[in-house]
């Protein structure tokens, strides 16, 4: 049950407001309260308690952004969670009733954009380029200063600040009135059977009509029938079969079936050259489904189409394909091409002045002043052992690639491409002198800290800047803006509150080895707290040779514990801590990394690291390890037993599948992209 206030935004110029009254009877059904901006000489006849009338009284020329302002700042008065902005011609399919909700109650969603039905059969026709493209109608109140862009095109229903929100993409269209009322007084279609051979005694044009009479009502599963009937029969007119097509596959999509959709547009290519809407449909497509890579073939090939008529002034049909690949390639990680598509679409949109919501939407590539905040006890990077001092390394240095300006508080003897700040304390934890360090060597002009001492100690301070504390450890320190190293962490003993980012790691580091030894590998801190004696286990049980690398955790736990089951297992091989060449020649000659961790694991960087050497790792699902490996979930076992039994059969993914795996998910790039952008959201929040 809707529980948000919705205002409806309405502007009313010199067209005729004769399908007023159903747009009325349809936004009576979920919208709180209307507001209506008219000109002169347009008064609506409406009586509504939800109805505000107002008239806009400036009789000089005024750009239609102005009628557009003047609503929003009236329906601002209503105080509304969500404002829906509409035409007084236009209504939304009728699922929006039962829909609403849902929609307004997801809450990683501002603004919710929609496609437009599409009737037209001029392709010329701007409307044909708004059926193919989400449009934004649907904006939670962020009460934020509004602009609005001074131009004729039709893309200015909402302030420009939109562009800086989180976008929802709905598959409920806008539905012009006429042409609800002409599919509500066209019986043809709706006498039409379900089934038979009648469509093969049809004409070509009487298909063609009946079709677009049901995709136009959302009957798509039927027009699908009749849109193939069509396109099988000889057509004189190329313009009604390419949007016989173009509408089969939309049809298709709304469906739910993507692929066919993608299928349908690419057969077309068949018949006639692709056209630039059609490679945008597709870009489309592969968008909707994330493959972010094939979004971005599409759209380029859409915009490389499209440009050899720019000249015509069209730049509807290009700004937005250029948005949608700066979209694709943030979501790639590749800022620079990023930015070189945002510079483009900010040409083909020449009329945005240089104001300050232009400046807000370019700060997302203006660089960060950052101090980062290592823990005061192993070097950055560590020599052998330290998983948070390399996550910190691998950090930084990526941030100073980015072109970001980082200062590393870290201890004597660290080294960094950042400027370093070393603690003046060696040897020992004293978080009392790291947080009074910080205090008195903190750099000017810094936008944000970034704590990673294990008690969030600096996080704790008010140092009067936005600060981030990275949770390495399985636990919870009370800060304003955790940041967890797993989504486990973050539902477990996070709540849901706060951000995560997966660890990531320079995969240039990383030697790859299809070539495998006859050896497991145990690599991590000695202690059962790893899991350690259930490496063992899995040894004796399975007879096999295994290697184990790292540091003591404690002597009494060693020899207590472990040194006699090592030294009278001559399978068991223990060659100390490990750093460099040796570390590597250990991963990526491995069979295998056990990593039967007896904890729950905040992530598990030596299962990454494995993997980018193209070795297998089991791991028992403890903590966040089903999350990291979960794009091999035969690796993760629920017992020492089940791990035994993976051992023995011996059946793993291919090495160079391994490293792919880690190049998709876990690589410092993907890291730092993800905390700069909890940088700038952190940032905005704090300052507001």
């Amino acid at each position: 049950m809707k529980v948000s206030k919705i205002t409806a935004m309405i502007v009313i110029d010199e067209i005729s407001n004769s399908y007023l009254d159903d747009v009325m009877e349809h936004l009576d059904q979920y919208v709180d309260e209307i507001i209506i901006v008219h000109d002169e000489g347009t008064k609506p006849s409406i009586s509504s308690e939800k109805v505000k009338i107002v008239p806009f009284q400036d009789k000089s020329f005024q750009p239609y952004s102005a009628r557009r302002k003047l609503c929003w700042e009236e329906a601002m008065k209503t105080n509304p969670d969500w404002l829906l902005a509409i035409d007084p011609d236009q209504v939304f399919e009728e699922r929006i009733f039962k829909e609403i909700d849902s929609l307004i109650q997801n809450e990683k969603i501002d603004v919710w954009a929609f496609r437009y039905a599409d009737y037209t059969k001029d392709q010329d026709d701007y409307r044909f380029s708004r059926s193919i493209y989400h449009w934004p109608h649907l904006i939670r109140n962020k009460k934020m200063s509004a602009e609005w862009l001074e131009t004729s095109l039709p893309i200015g229903q909402l302030p420009l600040y939109i562009l800086n929100l989180e976008f929802g993409y709905s598959d409920i269209r806008v539905v012009p009135c006429v042409c609800k009322q002409w599919g509500k007084d066209q019986d043809g279609a709706a006498a039409l059977p379900n089934q038979g051979d009648w469509a093969n005694e049809m004409l070509p044009q009487e298909l063609y009509n009946h079709a677009n009479e049901l995709y136009v009502r959302g009957e798509y599963e039927r027009s699908i029938k009749l849109f193939e009937a069509y396109l099988l029969q000889q057509s004189e007119s190329i313009n009604d079969k390419r949007e016989a097509t173009f509408r089969l596959a939309d049809a298709h999509a709304l469906s739910g079936n993507s692929e066919e959709a993608i299928w349908t547009l690419l057969q077309s290519f068949y018949d006639e050259p692709p056209h630039s809407d059609v490679c945008s449909m597709i870009g489309y497509l592969w968008m909707k489904g994330k493959d972010w890579k094939k979004a971005v073939f599409w759209y380029e090939q859409a915009v490389k189409m499209e440009s050899k008529t720019s000249e015509k002034g069209n730049t509807i049909s290009l700004w937005f394909p250029y948005f949608q690949l700066f979209i694709c390639c943030e979501h790639l990680g590749d800022s620079e091409k990023a930015k070189e598509y945002f510079e483009i679409t900010r040409y083909f949109l020449k009329q945005v002045p240089e104001t300050p919501l232009m400046e807000s939407f370019r700060s997302r590539f203006k660089p960060l002043t950052i101090v980062q905040v290592a823990p005061d006890i192993y070097p950055v990077p560590p020599m052998d052992y330290g998983g948070v001092e390399k996550v910190v390394f691998d950090l930084t240095e990526e941030l100073v690639r980015l072109g970001h300006h980082v200062y590393l508080f870290a201890p004597k003897g660290s080294k960094t491409s950042a400027t370093l700040i070393p603690y003046q304390h060696e040897g020992i934890w004293r978080l009392d002198e790291v947080i009074k360090q910080v205090k008195l060597l903190l750099p000017q002009s810094v936008d944000i800290i970034h704590d990673h001492t294990h008690l969030s100690s600096i996080g704790k301070e008010d140092f009067k800047l936005p600060t981030i504390c990275s949770l390495h450890n399985y636990m919870n320190n009370g800060t304003k803006y955790p940041t967890y190293v797993s989504n486990r962490m973050l539902q477990t003993i996070g709540g849901g509150m706060g951000y995560y980012v997966h660890n990531g790691i320079d995969l240039k580091e990383y030697q790859f080895s299809e070539q495998k030894e006859e050896y497991y590998l145990y690599l991590g801190r000695l202690a059962k707290q790893k899991g350690l004696h259930f490496a063992l286990d899995v040894c004796e049980k399975a007879n096999v040779k295994l290697k184990i690398a790292g540091p003591i955790s404690t002597s009494k736990e060693f020899v207590e514990e472990f040194q006699d089951r090592i030294m009278k297992n001559p399978n068991i091989e223990y060659v100390g801590a490990v750093s460099g060449q040796q570390k590597q020649d250990l991963l990526k000659y491995a069979k295998c990394v056990l990593f039967p961790t007896n904890c729950q694991e905040a992530f598990g960087l030596v299962m990454v690291e494995a993997m980018a050497c193209g070795t297998p790792v089991l791991g028992l699902d403890n903590g966040a390890v089903s999350e990291v490996l979960n794009g091999f979930p035969e690796l993760v076992c629920s017992s020492v037993d089940e791990m035994v039994t993976k051992v023995l059969h011996a059946r793993y993914p291919h090495p160079k599948l391994l490293r792919e795996y880690v190049a998709n998910h876990f690589t410092s790039k993907r890291m730092a992209l993800a905390y700069t952008q909890i940088y700038r959201d952190v940032i905005k929040d704090y300052r507001s």
